[in-house]
Protein backbone atom coordinates (compact mmCIF):
# COMPACT_ATOMS: atom_id res chain seq x y z
CA UNK A 1 0.00 0.00 0.00
CA UNK A 2 3.17 2.18 0.04
CA UNK A 3 2.27 3.69 -3.58
CA UNK A 4 -1.43 3.21 -3.55
CA UNK A 5 -2.06 7.14 -2.59
CA UNK A 6 0.15 8.24 -5.44
CA UNK A 7 -1.43 6.03 -7.91
CA UNK A 8 -4.70 7.11 -7.35
CA UNK A 9 -3.94 10.63 -7.03
CA UNK A 10 -2.22 10.05 -10.94
CA UNK A 11 -5.66 8.75 -11.71
CA UNK A 12 -7.41 11.78 -10.48
CA UNK A 13 -5.08 14.56 -11.98
CA UNK A 14 -5.46 13.26 -15.28
CA UNK A 15 -6.95 15.78 -17.55
CA UNK A 16 -8.94 13.57 -19.59
CA UNK A 17 -11.73 12.23 -17.59
CA UNK A 18 -13.46 9.98 -20.21
CA UNK A 19 -12.54 6.65 -19.16
CA UNK A 20 -13.09 4.23 -16.21
CA UNK A 21 -10.85 2.51 -13.95
CA UNK A 22 -10.74 -1.40 -13.78
CA UNK A 23 -8.62 -2.10 -10.36
CA UNK A 24 -7.26 -5.22 -10.28
CA UNK A 25 -7.16 -6.13 -6.31
CA UNK A 26 -5.06 -8.70 -5.73
CA UNK A 27 -5.42 -9.22 -1.96
CA UNK A 28 -5.36 -6.10 -0.77
CA UNK A 29 -8.38 -5.80 2.21
CA UNK A 30 -8.32 -2.13 3.14
CA UNK A 31 -8.62 -0.47 -0.15
CA UNK A 32 -8.42 3.60 0.37
CA UNK A 33 -11.46 5.48 -1.69
CA UNK A 34 -10.99 4.74 -5.19
CA UNK A 35 -11.50 7.39 -8.02
CA UNK A 36 -15.26 7.50 -9.37
CA UNK A 37 -16.55 5.11 -12.24
CA UNK A 38 -13.85 2.65 -10.53
CA UNK A 39 -14.75 -1.60 -11.05
CA UNK A 40 -12.86 -3.39 -8.89
CA UNK A 41 -11.72 -6.72 -10.17
CA UNK A 42 -10.43 -9.54 -7.30
CA UNK A 43 -7.41 -11.45 -8.35
CA UNK A 44 -8.04 -15.30 -8.55
CA UNK A 45 -4.65 -16.45 -10.29
CA UNK A 46 -1.42 -15.83 -12.10
CA UNK A 47 -0.57 -12.14 -13.09
CA UNK A 48 -0.88 -13.75 -16.78
CA UNK A 49 -4.94 -15.17 -15.20
CA UNK A 50 -5.49 -11.64 -13.68
CA UNK A 51 -4.44 -10.20 -17.00
CA UNK A 52 -7.35 -12.57 -19.03
CA UNK A 53 -9.62 -11.33 -16.35
CA UNK A 54 -8.85 -8.04 -17.06
CA UNK A 55 -9.65 -8.54 -20.89
CA UNK A 56 -12.55 -10.49 -20.21
CA UNK A 57 -14.18 -7.37 -18.44
CA UNK A 58 -13.43 -5.27 -20.66
CA UNK A 59 -14.96 -7.37 -23.98
CA UNK A 60 -17.50 -8.52 -22.24
CA UNK A 61 -18.59 -4.57 -20.96
CA UNK A 62 -17.92 -2.87 -24.52
CA UNK A 63 -14.63 -1.32 -23.91
CA UNK A 64 -12.36 0.06 -27.06
CA UNK A 65 -9.43 0.13 -25.76
CA UNK A 66 -6.91 -1.33 -22.67
CA UNK A 67 -4.02 1.11 -21.08
CA UNK A 68 -2.56 -1.08 -18.54
CA UNK A 69 -0.60 0.43 -15.47
CA UNK A 70 0.92 -0.67 -12.14
CA UNK A 71 0.29 0.37 -9.35
CA UNK A 72 3.71 1.32 -8.22
CA UNK A 73 4.42 3.24 -11.01
CA UNK A 74 3.23 6.83 -12.05
CA UNK A 75 2.07 9.06 -14.87
CA UNK A 76 1.93 12.33 -15.93
CA UNK A 77 -1.14 14.45 -15.81
CA UNK A 78 -1.75 14.56 -19.69
CA UNK A 79 -1.06 10.74 -20.32
CA UNK A 80 -4.62 9.44 -21.44
CA UNK A 81 -5.01 12.62 -22.91
CA UNK A 82 -2.02 12.34 -25.29
CA UNK A 83 -3.19 8.90 -25.99
CA UNK A 84 -6.69 9.21 -26.94
CA UNK A 85 -5.01 12.14 -29.55
CA UNK A 86 -3.05 9.57 -30.48
CA UNK A 87 -4.87 7.34 -31.10
CA UNK A 88 -7.46 9.21 -32.73
CA UNK A 89 -4.69 10.02 -35.21
CA UNK A 90 -4.00 6.42 -36.02
CA UNK A 91 -7.35 4.44 -35.50
CA UNK A 92 -5.89 1.18 -37.18
CA UNK A 93 -3.19 0.27 -34.65
CA UNK A 94 -3.81 -2.53 -32.34
CA UNK A 95 -1.54 -1.73 -29.96
CA UNK A 96 0.05 2.00 -29.24
CA UNK A 97 3.61 1.59 -27.15
CA UNK A 98 4.63 4.70 -26.18
CA UNK A 99 8.33 5.68 -24.13
CA UNK A 100 8.93 5.78 -20.53
CA UNK A 101 11.02 7.03 -17.86
CA UNK A 102 12.78 4.74 -15.86
CA UNK A 103 12.85 5.51 -12.35
CA UNK A 104 15.01 3.81 -9.31
CA UNK A 105 13.11 1.96 -6.36
CA UNK A 106 12.53 5.21 -4.57
CA UNK A 107 10.60 6.93 -7.54
CA UNK A 108 13.77 8.76 -8.25
CA UNK A 109 14.34 9.80 -12.78
CA UNK A 110 17.50 7.86 -13.37
CA UNK A 111 17.47 10.38 -16.39
CA UNK A 112 17.37 7.08 -18.80
CA UNK A 113 14.29 6.27 -21.22
CA UNK A 114 13.45 3.06 -21.90
CA UNK A 115 13.46 2.92 -25.64
CA UNK A 116 14.48 6.51 -26.89
CA UNK A 117 14.15 8.00 -30.02
CA UNK A 118 16.39 5.52 -31.97
CA UNK A 119 13.30 3.10 -32.61
CA UNK A 120 10.71 4.86 -35.18
CA UNK A 121 8.69 2.12 -35.07
CA UNK A 122 8.27 -1.53 -33.55
CA UNK A 123 6.79 -4.47 -34.81
CA UNK A 124 6.32 -8.19 -34.56
CA UNK A 125 10.87 -8.98 -35.20
CA UNK A 126 11.04 -6.05 -32.55
CA UNK A 127 8.70 -7.71 -30.39
CA UNK A 128 10.26 -10.94 -30.61
CA UNK A 129 13.64 -10.46 -30.12
CA UNK A 130 13.05 -7.77 -26.98
CA UNK A 131 10.46 -7.44 -24.50
CA UNK A 132 9.66 -4.20 -24.98
CA UNK A 133 6.00 -3.67 -24.57
CA UNK A 134 3.80 -3.76 -21.45
CA UNK A 135 6.04 -2.00 -18.91
CA UNK A 136 2.60 0.04 -18.53
CA UNK A 137 3.79 1.79 -21.80
CA UNK A 138 0.80 0.03 -23.99
CA UNK A 139 -2.38 0.35 -24.94
CA UNK A 140 -4.74 -2.48 -26.63
CA UNK A 141 -7.64 -2.55 -28.83
CA UNK A 142 -10.17 -4.85 -27.05
CA UNK A 143 -11.14 -5.89 -29.92
CA UNK A 144 -7.76 -7.34 -31.00
CA UNK A 145 -6.93 -9.17 -28.29
CA UNK A 146 -10.33 -10.92 -28.80
CA UNK A 147 -8.74 -14.04 -30.52
CA UNK A 148 -5.49 -13.77 -28.57
CA UNK A 149 -7.81 -14.53 -25.40
CA UNK A 150 -8.98 -17.43 -26.85
CA UNK A 151 -5.91 -18.98 -27.28
CA UNK A 152 -4.81 -17.95 -24.14
CA UNK A 153 -7.33 -20.35 -22.60
CA UNK A 154 -5.83 -23.45 -23.75
CA UNK A 155 -2.43 -22.75 -22.11
CA UNK A 156 -0.70 -25.55 -20.24
CA UNK A 157 1.31 -23.36 -18.35
CA UNK A 158 1.01 -19.48 -17.81
CA UNK A 159 3.91 -17.27 -19.10
CA UNK A 160 5.67 -14.88 -16.88
CA UNK A 161 5.97 -12.24 -19.43
CA UNK A 162 2.65 -11.98 -19.76
CA UNK A 163 2.25 -8.46 -21.72
CA UNK A 164 5.15 -10.12 -23.98
CA UNK A 165 3.29 -13.40 -24.38
CA UNK A 166 -0.10 -11.47 -24.94
CA UNK A 167 1.30 -8.84 -27.61
CA UNK A 168 3.13 -11.19 -29.83
CA UNK A 169 0.37 -13.28 -30.12
CA UNK A 170 -1.64 -10.50 -30.87
CA UNK A 171 1.12 -9.49 -34.24
CA UNK A 172 0.65 -12.82 -35.00
CA UNK A 173 -2.33 -13.33 -35.52
CA UNK A 174 -2.24 -9.81 -38.27
CA UNK A 175 -2.52 -7.39 -35.53
CA UNK A 176 -0.39 -3.78 -36.16
CA UNK A 177 1.78 -1.84 -34.15
CA UNK A 178 2.09 2.12 -33.47
CA UNK A 179 5.37 3.43 -31.73
CA UNK A 180 5.55 6.82 -29.83
CA UNK A 181 9.21 8.40 -28.59
CA UNK A 182 6.85 10.23 -26.13
CA UNK A 183 7.66 9.51 -22.58
CA UNK A 184 4.32 9.23 -21.41
CA UNK A 185 4.91 6.99 -17.73
CA UNK A 186 7.70 6.08 -15.27
CA UNK A 187 8.80 2.54 -14.66
CA UNK A 188 9.91 1.65 -11.76
CA UNK A 189 13.23 -0.60 -11.47
CA UNK A 190 13.82 -2.82 -8.65
CA UNK A 191 17.29 -4.78 -8.08
CA UNK A 192 16.65 -8.32 -8.89
CA UNK A 193 14.22 -7.81 -10.70
CA UNK A 194 12.99 -10.37 -13.56
CA UNK A 195 13.47 -8.38 -16.69
CA UNK A 196 16.52 -6.91 -15.49
CA UNK A 197 20.57 -7.86 -16.24
CA UNK A 198 23.00 -9.28 -14.29
CA UNK A 199 25.98 -10.81 -16.36
CA UNK A 200 26.61 -13.74 -13.78
CA UNK A 201 26.38 -17.56 -15.35
CA UNK A 202 23.37 -18.07 -12.83
CA UNK A 203 21.13 -14.95 -13.71
CA UNK A 204 21.77 -15.21 -17.47
CA UNK A 205 20.98 -19.00 -17.68
CA UNK A 206 17.73 -17.86 -15.68
CA UNK A 207 16.97 -15.23 -18.66
CA UNK A 208 17.65 -17.47 -21.57
CA UNK A 209 15.28 -20.19 -19.65
CA UNK A 210 12.66 -17.69 -19.55
CA UNK A 211 12.98 -16.51 -22.91
CA UNK A 212 12.87 -20.43 -24.41
CA UNK A 213 9.67 -20.99 -22.51
CA UNK A 214 7.84 -18.14 -23.32
CA UNK A 215 8.80 -19.00 -27.24
CA UNK A 216 7.30 -22.65 -26.49
CA UNK A 217 3.92 -21.24 -25.54
CA UNK A 218 3.75 -19.67 -28.74
CA UNK A 219 3.36 -23.05 -30.15
CA UNK A 220 2.72 -23.94 -33.42
CA UNK A 221 1.55 -19.97 -34.27
CA UNK A 222 4.61 -18.72 -34.02
CA UNK A 223 6.09 -20.27 -37.35
CA UNK A 224 2.87 -20.19 -39.00
CA UNK A 225 2.97 -15.98 -38.75
CA UNK A 226 6.16 -15.50 -39.57
CA UNK A 227 7.62 -14.97 -42.82
CA UNK A 228 10.91 -17.49 -44.31
CA UNK A 229 13.21 -14.81 -43.41
CA UNK A 230 11.94 -14.36 -40.23
CA UNK A 231 11.58 -17.83 -39.28
CA UNK A 232 15.16 -18.28 -39.83
CA UNK A 233 16.36 -15.73 -38.11
CA UNK A 234 14.16 -17.13 -35.43
CA UNK A 235 15.36 -20.77 -35.63
CA UNK A 236 19.16 -19.68 -35.71
CA UNK A 237 18.29 -17.80 -32.66
CA UNK A 238 16.46 -20.29 -30.46
CA UNK A 239 19.73 -23.03 -31.11
CA UNK A 240 21.97 -20.22 -29.95
CA UNK A 241 19.92 -20.12 -26.59
CA UNK A 242 19.85 -23.07 -25.94
CA UNK A 243 23.75 -23.08 -26.66
CA UNK A 244 23.73 -20.48 -24.18
CA UNK A 245 21.78 -22.26 -21.23
CA UNK A 246 23.91 -24.86 -21.36
CA UNK A 247 27.51 -23.38 -21.38
CA UNK A 248 26.63 -19.48 -20.60
CA UNK A 249 30.39 -18.65 -20.46
CA UNK A 250 31.11 -19.27 -24.06
CA UNK A 251 29.05 -15.95 -24.91
CA UNK A 252 29.88 -11.76 -23.81
CA UNK A 253 26.46 -10.78 -22.19
CA UNK A 254 27.04 -7.11 -22.00
CA UNK A 255 25.70 -4.74 -19.30
CA UNK A 256 22.16 -4.34 -20.15
CA UNK A 257 22.49 -0.06 -19.73
CA UNK A 258 21.00 1.18 -23.23
CA UNK A 259 19.44 -2.21 -23.88
CA UNK A 260 15.68 -3.14 -24.05
CA UNK A 261 14.46 -6.05 -21.66
CA UNK A 262 16.29 -9.87 -23.15
CA UNK A 263 18.15 -7.73 -26.17
CA UNK A 264 21.22 -8.05 -24.23
CA UNK A 265 20.70 -11.78 -24.66
CA UNK A 266 19.56 -11.66 -27.98
CA UNK A 267 23.05 -9.36 -29.03
CA UNK A 268 24.73 -12.43 -26.95
CA UNK A 269 23.64 -15.14 -29.15
CA UNK A 270 25.68 -13.55 -32.00
CA UNK A 271 28.86 -13.19 -30.07
CA UNK A 272 30.12 -17.20 -29.70
CA UNK A 273 33.49 -16.95 -28.45
CA UNK A 274 34.01 -19.61 -30.49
Amino acid sequence: MDYCSDFIDGIRRQTDRGFDVLFMNDAVDDLPALPDRTVVLQATGTPFRNRLQTIRYAMENGYDYLCWLDLDDSMPENRLERIRALLSSDRTADLLIHDLWIMDENGVRTGERFIGSYREKIGLEDLLFYNCAGFGNTVARVEALRPVYGIAQDLAEDPEAADWWLFVMLLLQGGSARYTDEALYDYRIYTGNMSGGSREAAAVQKRVGIILHHYRLLGSMLDDGLSPEQKEQKDIYIQRLEEMKQDPGRFQVRDRSGCLWWEDIYRAAGTNKE
